[in-house]
């Protein structure tokens, strides 16, 4: 039998003061947890922010935040594998936002999940 190792972390957002620290430290903002991240099979994470440049955020009753793109590289380099977008907050810069969120995460080969374009309906399915 064969087992596996899975880690799921809660929010992460690399905003406002923290961005800074974020992209100046890359995975070292997650201190102690460095190893329990890279030796999990499977790590996961809520990013709770868009990773966006855009200064025009959606009309909303709370506040809207985002973080530079690169701060996945802090994501990426930690080792965690896989980042939720499914929050309230992922669509405070709109599609464009999302997108952006999305490119970041592949080009650092973070898995996302929660959000993005919607399958096809086959067969009426």
């Amino acid at each position: 039998m064969q087992i596996l190792s899975m880690l799921f972390c809660g929010d992460f957002a690399p905003c406002r003061r923290f961005e800074n620290v974020t992209l100046e430290n890359g995975a070292e903002v997650f201190g102690a947890l460095g190893s329990e991240i890279s030796g999990s099979d499977i790590s996961f994470l809520n990013l709770e922010t868009p990773l966006c440049t855009s200064s025009h955020p959606i009309n909303k009753s709370g506040g809207a935040i985002r973080a530079d793109p690169e701060c996945i590289r802090a994501v990426s380099e930690a080792g965690f594998t896989v980042a939720g977008l499914a929050n309230n907050h992922i669509m405070d810069y709109g599609p464009d936002g999302l997108a952006s969120t999305i490119e970041a995460c592949e080009s650092h080969g973070v898995r996302y999940c929660g959000a993005g374009s919607n399958l096809p309906i086959r067969n009426g399915q």
